[in-house]
């Protein structure tokens, strides 16, 4: 009470002794121009600073500072400012006088600011803000929460006191902006049931939303899981696509930058944003603005423009052979403002070069020295995707290359937390696995048993990577390590708790790049155990992790049919892919197969016409694989006017989407034209497939065709790498009569290579009567289930294809010829003469 009165009565005291020299400072504060000026009047008034004074001169430091030219020294020079510093102490020495709602803002503005997390002033307004944590109202709350977010402080015991907070009163929150903010920062304290609370109840303000607060739709949809909440990103796409035209370039970028994180294509807003974004390039002079409009841009402009630009001589570009367009200058651009943009632009940008494999070698230089400068202040996360970056794009900077294995060692004997030891040791592999010594494989056995199945992955890589290039004498050490790695995943594995668990662990498809036969079928068995609690929450992630597995598991792939079948009416449209291709692409028909698949389709069909082009190309390719063509679906996909949609979305794709979905529409082209003619759909694809033709002779290859050759006789009975019709290419084409004696190809030669080929001529050339054209084609393990001879739906497709166009088909799966039964070139041409003349390859 006493203190109380005290901090009363000085304040009257202030107000009335200098009131009126305080509303004038407050006045010239409002007015002023620059950050210079507001410097100017603190130094000036230091004495008689109040809080207000205080509030006001940083909200315009930060306001000034997002529109200065230069984003990296204006940080520096307001933090190293003594005004700024000043302004700071009366803070500091009036934190307790604070009104609740005054507290957050100025946390948020210092936070903003980028003021250091260990400062005492941020230290101090954090603490005091837990302090009052109960009786923050929602809005509050949540600002405080994000700022917590912004100081790494995701999984705080103070988020997870805020995770309590907001599931209690929950109901009682209207505004979007808050429950955005709550759904973003309390994602990884969240249990999953408050997580789908914060989502559902956001979904339900969405009707509410209008074109002045996109951006909480943008911050929600980071931490949306886009297979179980397909809907709800629909819902926000939408808004986006009817705001398109009254949304400004920053929030552009900031969604496109979502759904490239997302991996959520959409054609439609994609193709309107590239071309808002690409008016930008020339009149944007800030370097943090431009760095988010590279980032947004250079995944979806056009490679080869770009890269027309890149390899020019300086002189064309200066004689104008090559044209500049606005996609060319996006480089240009970006090397002048390169020692202009902070810390965190230059690692996006980075990023972003690498994901777009930048070959302008100059400008990967230059980046990469301004990243080089600020390496102490990059989080161990942002030096592990820098390494990713340096490596892709093959930068040989013995300078760079030794900072950051200094850096990243530093933090691995800093730190004792698994996820963060096992990503720094990846990334130390990455850069040279020679740096792996024995102290850092003293941290192996320091964290190997509280690693989840993600952090095994990474050290599984590294000690991959070791062993190659180990010397003969750790090689056995190197081995017990990595079978220890194995043991430490079938322990991980087999103590499972529950399948969304063990699906939660496993959702990085690149935790089975490194995975033994073992590890995989016991993830089969956990998930046979916990089959029970498959449902509809939980199909659409599993059926992604049966596929990862490339192992076909009947048990487990009828369950998905059997769930889907059931709740088909309740998934969304575009997730049925993802269901089919499990099933396609493994080569497998659940049971009541045709229904199954008429079903997806027909549901697929029901809302075609809502549905992106690119869902519908995959959804149709996934159906031809399995030998299904929805006849509606098909005829669809081949009119003028969904062709035209697709080409004006592919444009707006990022290079490897892009390639994808022109291979998938060439594939359903050509299936749709060999399996049912009658639907009088043309063949369009030739050129296409003319300029993706690419055929490597192995040395598997070389050994079949001798073989072939001592069985056949000669050169003459047999070709190799065969063009046929509908772009085609066979391994091997040989022809036997009908008493099975191979006929000779006159006047051809045995090795012309395929672009000399006529292999229309080849195919109408006629074949004396009762002979048959025999095809084989060698399998190479990505055409086959995991050690298995199984073989995938696209080569289970092709065999149909061929056999269509009047051969007979010899598949060799690679796991066969490399036997170790066989081995010896006996044991080949033994292996071949059962296949060529067994019974079922002729008949009369």
């Amino acid at each position: 009470m006493l203190r109380w009165s005290s901090v009363l009565h000085h304040s009257f005291r202030l107000l009335c002794t200098h009131s009126a020299r305080t509303d004038t400072l407050l006045d010239q504060l409002k007015r002023s121009t620059n950050k210079y000026h507001i410097f100017q009047l603190v130094g000036m008034h230091r004495p008689v600073l109040t809080l207000e004074h205080v509030t006001c001169a940083m909200n315009l430091l930060w306001q000034f500072h997002k529109v200065t030219s230069d984003e990296l020294s204006s940080v520096d020079h307001i933090q190293n400012h003594p005004e700024f510093i000043s302004l700071c102490t009366v803070v500091e020495n009036n934190i307790n006088v604070l009104e609740d709602d005054e507290l957050v803002a100025i946390l948020n503005t210092v936070d903003s600011l980028q003021v250091d997390a260990h400062s005492s002033l941020v230290q101090q307004l954090v603490t005091e803000g837990w302090r009052r944590l109960e009786r923050l109202d929602p809005l509050s709350l949540s600002t405080f929460a994000d700022c917590l977010r912004r100081q790494s402080r995701t999984r705080s015991p103070l988020m997870g006191q805020i995770a309590s907070i907001v599931d209690l009163c929950l109901d009682d929150i209207e505004d979007l902006s808050t429950l955005s903010s709550f759904a973003c920062n309390l994602y990884a304290v969240s249990s999953p049931r408050l997580h789908e609370r914060l989502l559902r109840k956001v979904e339900s303000s969405m009707e509410k939303l209008d074109a002045s607060h996109l951006e909480d739709p943008i911050r929600f949809m980071k931490v949306i899981n886009k297979d179980k909440f397909l809907s709800l990103m629909k819902k926000c796409d939408n808004i986006f696509q009817k705001n398109a035209s009254a949304i400004d370039s920053q929030t552009i970028c900031n969604i496109v930058r979502v759904y490239q994180s997302l991996r959520f294509t959409n054609g439609e807003f994609i193709v309107a944003a590239k071309a808002r974004l690409m008016e930008e390039v020339e009149l944007c002079d800030h370097p943090g603005n431009f760095a988010d409009l590279f980032v947004a841009l250079g995944p979806i402009v056009s490679l080869k423009i770009r890269e027309s630009y890149c390899h020019g001589t300086e002189s064309e570009r200066k004689s104008g052979i090559l044209e500049v367009s606005p996609e060319q200058r996006l480089e240009k651009k970006l090397s002048n403002f390169a020692n202009k943009m902070s810390p965190k632009k230059l690692h996006n940008v980075l990023k972003t070069m690498a994901n777009t494999e930048c070959a302008n070698a100059k400008l990967t230089q230059k980046i990469c020295s301004q990243v080089q400068k600020h390496l102490m202040v990059y989080s161990l996360e942002n030096l592990c995707s820098i390494v990713e970056a340096v490596v892709l794009l093959d930068l040989k900077d013995a300078s760079l290359h030794t900072e950051l294995q200094m850096s990243l060692k530093r933090h691995m004997l800093s730190s004792s937390v698994p996820s963060h030891v096992a990503q720094t040791i990846k990334a130390m592999s990455l850069l040279s696995p020679n740096t792996i010594d024995e102290v850092v494989l003293s941290k192996f056995d320091d964290i190997i048993a509280q690693c989840n199945i993600n952090d095994l992955s990474h050290m599984m890589f590294a000690v991959t990577q070791l062993l190659h290039s180990a010397h003969k004498p750790h090689r056995k050490s190197v081995r017990k390590l990595l079978k220890e790695l194995n043991s430490y995943n079938l322990k991980r594995v087999s103590e499972a708790k529950c399948l969304d668990s063990l699906i939660l662990e496993l959702k990085n498809k690149e935790v089975f790049n490194q995975m033994a036969m073992a590890v995989v079928e016991a993830i089969l068995h956990t998930c046979q155990r916990f089959i029970h609690q498959l449902s509809l929450k939980n199909v659409i992630q599993f059926s992604v992790l049966v596929l990862r597995t490339n192992t076909p598991c009947p048990l487990l792939m009828d369950k998905i049919a059997a769930v889907t079948m059931d709740n088909l009416k309740e998934i969304h449209p575009s997730s049925v892919y993802l269901m089919l291709r499990v099933f396609s692409y493994m080569n497998y028909e659940p049971p009541h197969g045709k229904d199954f698949f008429n079903a997806c389709a027909h549901h697929v069909c029901n809302h075609k016409d809502a549905l992106s082009p690119h869902f519908l190309v995959l959804t149709a390719n996934a159906l031809a694989l399995a030998g299904y063509f929805p006849k509606e679906l098909i005829k669809a996909i081949f009119s003028t006017s969904f062709l035209l949609r697709f080409d004006s979305q592919l444009d707006a794709l990022n290079y490897r989407m892009n390639q994808r979905l022109r291979l998938s529409l060439m594939e359903l082209n050509r299936a749709v034209c060999i399996e049912h003619p009658e639907y009088g759909v043309p063949w369009f694809h030739e050129q296409y497939c003319q300029e993706l033709l690419q055929t490597e002779k192995s040395v598997t290859h070389q050994q079949i065709h001798e073989i072939l050759k001592e069985i056949f006789g000669g050169a003459d009975y047999t070709k190799m790498f065969v063009r046929i019709p509908y772009s085609y290419t066979i391994d091997f084409e040989y022809i036997l009569d009908k008493e099975r004696n191979p006929i000779a190809y006159v006047e051809e030669d045995v090795l012309s290579s395929i672009c000399e080929s006529d292999s229309h001529l080849q195919e109408n050339k006629p074949i004396p009567e009762g002979a048959q054209r025999v095809a084989v084609d060698f399998l190479h393990p990505g055409l086959l289930a995991r050690n298995s001879s199984h073989v995938k739906g696209s080569s289970a497709m092709k065999k149909r294809h061929l056999e269509i166009l009047g051969y007979h088909v010899i598949q060799i799966p690679s796991c066969e010829w490399n036997a170790t039964s066989l081995g010896t070139k006996a044991a080949w041409t033994s292996y071949l003469r059962k296949k060529i003349f067994a019974d079922n390859v002729y008949t009369v």
